[in-house]
């Protein structure tokens, strides 16, 4: 399947999410996996190839703490940055220790625009599942 943006933001899924409850998976999920887990609530977040294993180590400790949020390593996320999914949004952001990032995650982890909100966010794909 392919999708106008990566990582995507919507389109069309597997009926299985990706497993989402401050998940840090050990390989990107695929896409139709990882557009189902936003629709319960969930922040998914990438990071590009080249950010530095400090950066990589901050945010895959943010995501633990975040209920509702996965990271897939490494993901699509472009060059060096940062790169959060959430409800249909998407958003860039510099490094892991950028206040923004926090900003995404609160906002978007069963944020308003979440179409299944309390859609459980654990029981779904290891991020390897429907390939």
């Amino acid at each position: 399947m392919t999708y106008p943006m990566q990582p995507p933001v919507g389109g069309d899924r597997h009926q299985v999410w990706t497993d989402c409850d401050g998940t840090v998976h050990e390989e990107p999920a695929p896409g139709v996996d990882a557009v189902h887990s936003p629709e319960h609530g969930a922040v998914g977040v990438t990071y590009g190839g080249k950010a530095p294993e400090d950066a990589v180590e901050a945010l895959e400790e943010k995501v633990a703490r975040t209920p509702y949020a996965h990271d897939d390593e490494p993901g699509p996320g472009p060059g060096g940055r940062d790169h959060a999914v959430g409800a249909g949004r998407a958003g860039h952001r510099g490094r892991a220790d950028d206040p923004r990032v926090n900003r995404f995650l609160a906002a978007y982890a069963q944020g308003p625009w979440t179409p299944e909100p309390g859609a459980a966010c654990t029981g779904g794909t290891n991020g390897t599942a429907g390939r």
